[in-house]
């Protein structure tokens, strides 16, 4: 069955209470959808103002990759040894 949403649905992971917090200050009228989408738009239409806005806001860089103990069993280097432990 082909997808029957008009706009690619997108993912992000922010923190449990920025979220909350979030949910609270945009109040029943707003929501995270339509503000983040109002974001992007502000980005667009002025980004130079909207990152200088943001910028003291800016989260850190989450890591990427795997976390420490996660297994490397499908590692493509054929010198890697360390899944055969």
């Amino acid at each position: 069955m082909p997808n029957q949403h008009k706009l690619r649905s997108r993912a992000f992971r922010p923190e449990p209470d920025e979220y909350e917090d979030a949910k609270g200050a945009l109040g029943r009228e707003r929501t995270m959808d339509g503000f983040l989408r109002a974001c992007l738009r502000w980005l667009r239409h002025d980004p130079a103002k909207a990152m200088a806005t943001l910028a003291p806001f800016w989260p850190e860089p989450k890591m990427s990759g795997h976390s420490e103990g996660t297994s490397r069993r499908h590692s493509t280097n054929p010198n890697d040894t360390s899944a055969h432990l």
